[in-house]
């Protein structure tokens, strides 16, 4: 599943790549969205074409905004992508005004896709996202805040990463990625973690997070880049889908409480 890094990689791609364009239909060729358009999808046909204004991200959502207070949403789910070159789950076509498509691919329909036609909306939708694990703005004020809420002191170290109301950007490998170079088990709640620990998860959230970054991305399967590339492969996994870790030890697959799967070693891990 594509996560932050991945996802902040995508969307300076497609920045770069659609920016000053002007996009003239969208065509629906599969999947759950040839059932049932997505939001406002035929207010926004009517209204086209419109320029691109930008494409941004906040942890794993992305929007495309567009003159005239227009905006798309959209998550990559599971397999989701954008692709320059047509593949065989397309499900949704951006014709550009220069004649050339880019299309989202998505093997296994979880990705979504939105429609919307003002500016408060979409303000609201961001603000409901905690903050992003990449930007500057992430500061170790801001982590050690929220881990210490007394609202939230029963809840797992998992629940809370894979919230994205809490943080946003934090997925499956990186959550196993990060516990385990902290040295933390995904079972501790928050209110037993100290200062100590806390440090350690956020410098471990900012390396990681950062390395996948710089390295295009983790290559998990399914994530390429909107050129069809995949990751660099020097993001090298400690643990995530691993039999065992650099010290030998037994990695546990196991279901935590966020309701997802988590890899850890309870050798290392405390």
């Amino acid at each position: 599943m594509p996560e932050g890094p991945e996802v902040k990689s995508m969307t300076i791609q497609l920045n770069k790549y659609l920016v000053g364009k002007t996009l003239h239909q969208v065509i629906l060729h599969s999947g759950r969205y040839t059932k049932k358009n997505p939001d406002n999808f035929t207010k926004f046909i009517e209204i086209s074409p419109l320029k691109i204004i930008e494409v941004r991200n906040k942890g794993k959502f992305i929007w495309f905004q567009f003159e005239k207070n227009w905006s798309m949403w959209n998550t990559l789910g599971m397999t989701g992508g954008w692709n320059l070159e047509k593949g065989p789950h397309n499900r949704l076509e951006l014709v550009l005004g220069d004649g050339k498509s880019i299309w989202f691919n998505d093997v296994r329909n979880f990705g979504t896709i939105k429609f919307c036609d003002n500016k408060k909306d979409l303000e609201d939708k961001i603000r409901k996202l905690g903050p992003d694990i990449l930007e500057e703005e992430f500061t170790f004020s801001i982590f050690e805040n929220l881990m210490t809420k007394s609202k939230i002191k029963e809840k797992t170290i998992p629940e809370i990463f894979m919230n994205q109301s809490y943080l946003s950007g934090i997925g499956n490998y990186l959550k196993s990625e990060i516990l385990y170079e902290s040295k933390i088990s995904p079972h501790r709640k928050l209110e037993s973690l100290s200062v100590k620990d806390l440090e350690a998860i956020y410098h471990n959230i900012k390396k990681i997070s950062f390395n996948s970054f710089n390295a295009g991305g983790a290559t998990i399967r399914n994530y390429s880049n909107i050129e069809s590339v995949k990751g660099l492969f020097n993001f090298q996994f400690k643990v995530y889908q691993l039999k065992k870790d650099l010290l030998g030890h037994n990695v546990i697959k196991i279901d935590t409480k966020d309701k997802r799967t988590t890899h850890w070693v309870p050798e290392v891990q405390i």
